[in-house]
């Protein structure tokens, strides 16, 4: 009853409520009476479950040869006549156990330090394979086959090698305490590919120091997969444990890697408005990692300067109207490389944090039944994010920091696994936080998931966080700031970090999956104190308790010659309120899914919740009697498909009552997000991205944000392409309809960029590239847009290996 009470504390909108109880059922009935074709029966919950399944999948043992093979997809070299060779005769999404619709064989060799496997896919259509030049790990659509390798065969970590069928390589790892896969991990391995008359064949060649391997594991778990795309997209999977050979803990021992890079940038700028010329400023730096192996499960890594010229970083959107810090992906390879071990439910390591690295160390791997992780980076700047439970901000200061964390891990063999973690971060300024904690996973056969974690931390500000944080108008007097809104330089976040205390609190959270193929079920609470803060994680919220409940019913089809589609009615509640028991948000939500014909994924969902936004007076943190909560009633849409080989056409989008967070009132949102992504030919693609949002009252239009990116990409061979990217960032906002603060009625950044990339390996490559930004100006005659910074890039950088 206590649980009920929490989730629907008064009256609940009628037909989600409705609804819900009747999936909820459905669930239960379905999930009860699962397929008697499932690969994995419910009987492995047991204890022992998972040892009695690893007894069922063969265990092979790859053979061993002494001679290098070349990685040129033809498999033309004798060693392969001996190769360890596993068929892929079922499909296991979305059909189960049926038979593959195509022929597949996986052939596996291993020498001192690698591990070869070669692919042949056959095709009785070799004109429909899909699979053209396209940027590294972006081959989701497309023709490819490839490996997922757990070093121990724990179900704790797994790295996982694609090649497209055109020889794209895409790589991750995927780590199951925090049920997360890492697409920004790449490893440096060989791969290459070659179409023929009856499909095409794959070979791979794995350095065994890319991933770690256990010292004691007595197995490795492979599951080799296929991913086939037509009228409907079919996976075909197989698993193998292999054995390893004795002598093989011995390979990858004292490798040493250098790798310098130099970066040449120089920038000119000039602002429009004052009718300044350009200004010149160099940017010229040498950086270099260094990687030391001193066993295939442990190493240790040196980075000076990893900030070198970020061209490759992803660039989004951000609404206006959205009062939380964005996440922005990760792509410096130092950060990257380990990011999976520093995994937890809460995301304690958020490395985009530590803005201007200057040197950083970091030491891990694996022994038995243990992993560890440790890193520590000395940064030229301190960039934290103060959360909230209405919101966060970030606050960017000019002094040298200390940032680190601290893993190890103890994994069993059925599904376990108990966790320590630490992060610290430390300022020459007085600041700092620490965060200490543990995490637990337990699996209970094949379909129950438990997780749960606990946290302490201990902060304490410095003066220079209040005076960067608070951001009065040019002619208030702070000592009349009376902390109303638009006559304030109040916020939530000046008010949680007062400087010269020490605070401490703790958060913690637990959850629960169950998700046979027939549905799934998943129950989350979490609970951060008022003074509980992570600042080298991504944790925007605190201050705050939160539970979450939701279901689904997967219901398979046959459609026609085509096979298996797959539709999913599910639903969620939630509800989330503040440490003294006020509301902050609370409602549900119900959504159709449909995967199948033209390989496409429909999407309709309704919502329905009360939320509040903003506080009236900036100077309080409460919330009752200072907020009022609105309510969003939103229908969402999303409709992905591939009509032609080839083409991709996304729209999502987004309709109904939404708030307008500066000026705190109901507005009517308009939200569509179409993408087309057209390969013209095999080297040549189009990508066009386009957010468009607007938000109405009575009285007319709050905003509108229209943000599109045009890219133009030509592969010139795999790894090494020339892009032209234009983005259009486009705000506009009616000055007369804000009640608080002034704004610009006009706000518009576009960019132009030509990129040149020569990556014949992930660790050596060539960028050369000019960019040139543009903003809005208003000068006394003329309006529009000119040009205000240029800039001209070039970065290399180049591995030399010792063994």
């Amino acid at each position: 009853m206590l649980f009920m009470k929490y989730f629907f504390p008064k009256p609940f909108p009628v037909p989600i409520l409705f609804v819900l109880i009747a999936v909820y059922a459905l669930g239960m009935m379905n999930l009860s009476i699962l397929r008697a074709d499932d690969d994995m029966d419910d009987t492995s919950s047991q204890e022992d479950g998972m040892e009695a399944l690893l007894e069922k999948i063969p265990h092979i043992k790859v053979p061993r040869v002494e001679m290098e093979i070349k990685i040129d997809g033809k498999l033309d070299e004798t060693a392969w006549l001996m190769a360890e060779k596993i068929d892929l005769k079922f499909e296991s999404y979305p059909a189960l156990m049926a038979a593959a619709p195509v022929k597949t064989h996986a052939q596996f060799l291993i020498s001192d330090n690698n591990l070869y496997i070669s692919f042949i896919a056959q095709d009785p259509d070799p004109d429909k394979i899909q699979a053209p030049l396209r940027d590294r790990d972006a081959i989701e659509l497309d023709d490819y086959v490839g490996v997922a390798l757990d070093p121990d065969g724990k179900r704790m970590r797994s790295y996982e090698f694609y090649v497209s069928a055109s020889g794209v390589q895409a790589d991750w790892v995927r780590n199951s305490v925090e049920d997360k896969r890492t697409r920004e991990w790449d490893a440096d391995w060989e791969s290459a590919s070659q179409k023929n008359e009856t499909g095409y064949s794959v070979e791979m060649r794995i350095p065994l120091g890319t991933v770690d391997l256990p010292n004691d594991a007595t197995h490795r778990l492979m599951i080799i997969k296929r991913h086939y795309p037509r009228e409907i997209r079919h996976y075909l999977t197989s698993v193998a444990m292999i054995t390893p050979y004795q002598g093989e803990t011995d390979t990858g021992n004292n490798q040493f890697k250098i790798i310098p890079a130099i970066t040449l940038n120089p920038e000119w700028s000039r602002d429009i408005e004052n009718g300044e010329n350009y200004s010149r400023e160099e940017n010229f730096e040498l950086g270099a990692d260094l990687e030391y192996r001193f066993s295939p499960s442990w190493g240790m890594d040196l980075t000076i300067n990893p900030n070198y010229l970020e061209v490759e970083a992803d660039l989004t959107s951000t609404s206006i109207n959205d009062p939380f810090t964005s996440l922005t992906p990760e792509k410096r390879p130092f950060f990257v490389k380990e990011s999976d071990v520093f995994g937890t439910p809460y995301d304690l390591v958020y490395t985009r944090n530590i803005e201007d690295p200057g040197v950083g160390f970091q030491f891990g791997g694996s022994e038995g039944k243990w992993v560890t992780g440790n890193f520590l980076v000395h940064d030229r700047e301190l960039s934290v994010i103060v959360p909230g439970n209405l919101g966060s901000e970030r606050a960017e200061l000019d002094v040298e920091s200390t940032s680190g964390a601290f893993r190890v891990r103890h994994d069993r063999k059925n599904g376990e696994s108990v966790g320590l973690m630490g992060t610290l971060r430390d300022a020459e300024n007085g600041y700092h936080n620490y965060v200490a904690g543990a995490d637990f996973l337990k699996k209970l056969g094949s379909y129950h998931t438990f997780r749960g974690q606990w946290l302490y931390s201990d902060t304490r500000y410095s003066e220079d966080f209040t005076e960067d944080l608070y951001d009065p108008p040019d002619d208030l007097d702070p000592a009349e700031d009376t902390g109303i809104p638009g006559e304030t330089g109040f916020s939530e976040q000046v008010l949680r970090a007062d400087p010269g205390e020490t605070i401490s609190d703790d958060a913690w959270q637990l959850s629960y999956k169950y998700e046979p193929r027939a549905g799934y079920v998943t129950v989350l609470y979490r609970d951060a104190g008022e003074d509980f803060r992570g600042d080298l994680g991504y944790i925007p919220l605190t201050d705050y308790r939160q539970g979450i409940l939701n279901a689904g019913v997967n219901k398979y089809f046959e459609t026609g010659s085509a096979g298996v589609s797959r539709i999913r009615l599910s639903s969620n509640v939630y509800k989330m309120e503040s440490q003294a028991g006020e509301e902050i948000m609370s409602g549900g939500e119900l959504w159709f899914n449909y995967w199948g014909l033209y390989q496409s994924w429909f999407r309709l969902g309704y919502r329905n919740r009360d939320r509040v936004a903003r506080r009236f007076n900036q100077q309080e943190l409460s919330i009752d009697g200072n907020a009022t909560p609105l309510n969003e009633e939103q229908w969402i849409v999303r409709v992905e498909n591939a009509l032609a080989k080839n083409v991709r056409f996304t729209i999502a989008g987004r309709f109904g009552s939404q708030i307008d967070t500066d000026n705190y009132r109901l507005g009517n949102l308009v939200e569509l997000e179409p993408e087309i992504r057209w390969n013209i030919n095999d080297r040549v693609e189009l990508n066009i991205q386009n957010t468009y949002r607007t938000l109405d009252i009575a009285d007319g239009q709050v905003f509108r944000e229209n943000y599109l990116r045009l890219s133009m990409i030509y592969q010139l061979e795999k790894g090494s392409f020339l892009r032209l990217t234009l983005i259009d960032d486009y705000n506009t906002r009616n000055q007369n309809l804000y009640l608080y603060e002034e704004q610009d009625d006009e706000e518009r950044d576009s960019s132009l960029e030509l990129l040149f990339a020569i990556k014949p390996s992930q660790l050596n490559t060539f960028f050369m590239g000019l960019k040139t930004e543009f903003s809005e100006y208003d000068l006394e005659n003329a309006s529009g847009l000119r040009d205000d910074e240029f800039s001209i890039f070039l970065k290399y950088s180049r591995a030399f290996q010792v063994n």
